[in-house]
């Protein structure tokens, strides 16, 4: 079930962090570190009401997405082939021990159905290029 995230959350999340960061580096994926995301964007997503998790119980996190509409100011100008309502997903991450388990594809369902209910008319991904896997990820899901 994915459900939002709160405050009494934050530890199992940043573990999640922690632990993809370890798994990303072992592959030479340097995506995150250790400031980022961080307990400060974890906090701030809370608090936004934009933060969401999967897991069997709370402290069973198997995955989180952020889902907004904040873009960050670098894509502001460019040319969109896609406008409108725009949400943004941001930090989609699951455990290095669940992965393969079709959690990030629950998780991207779970936001597509989201847009729609809201009335949004485009997703963009704040994704990180150096990234193969998920690229190949969000290529599988047709973006």
């Amino acid at each position: 079930m994915i459900q939002k995230a709160t405050s009494t959350h934050i530890p199992q999340i940043a573990q999640l962090f922690k632990a993809c960061i370890e798994d990303m580096d072992s592959k030479g994926i340097m995506q995150w570190n250790e400031d980022y995301p961080g307990i400060e964007n974890i906090e701030r997503d809370i608090e936004r009401q934009h933060l969401y998790y999967i897991g069997e119980t709370e402290k069973n996190i198997k995955g989180v997405i952020t889902i907004n509409s904040i873009q960050d100011k670098q894509y502001v100008n460019i040319n969109w082939k896609y406008g409108g309502k725009v949400m943004v997903i941001h930090r989609l991450a699951v455990h290095p021990d669940c992965q393969g388990q079709g959690i990030a594809q629950q998780l991207m369902k779970f936001a597509e159905s989201l847009a729609k209910q809201e009335g949004f008319n485009t997703i963009r991904l704040d994704a990180f290029e150096g990234n193969p896997r998920s690229q190949i990820f969000y290529r599988k899901l047709g973006y």
